[in-house]
């Protein structure tokens, strides 16, 4: 909730959206995924993907294409956690 009404999660999006934009929504796909599963290894699954959420629901919006892919790729990235054992 924060992310969002600070206008933080936006800024992160159009980052990503201008270092992805050539690779289109497969890229930023791909890259949520992994965004995700790097936070996931250092912090909780839920803080991960709670930080991770806003993001991708934006960056899929950027691009015009259905958010639920997206979505799902971070809840698949929030559970991939095999570094910590307490994750």
């Amino acid at each position: 909730k924060l992310m969002i009404g600070t206008g933080l999660a936006a800024q992160i999006s159009d980052a990503l959206f201008f270092l992805l934009g050539d690779f289109g929504p497969y890229g930023a796909f791909i890259a949520i995924f992994v965004m995700t599963v790097v936070f996931t290894e250092l912090i909780t699954n839920n803080a991960a993907a709670a930080l991770s959420f806003p993001v991708a629901y934006a960056l899929a919006a950027g691009f015009g294409v259905n958010p639920l892919p997206f979505v799902m790729a971070v809840a698949f990235g929030a559970s991939a956690s095999f570094i910590s054992p307490f994750g």
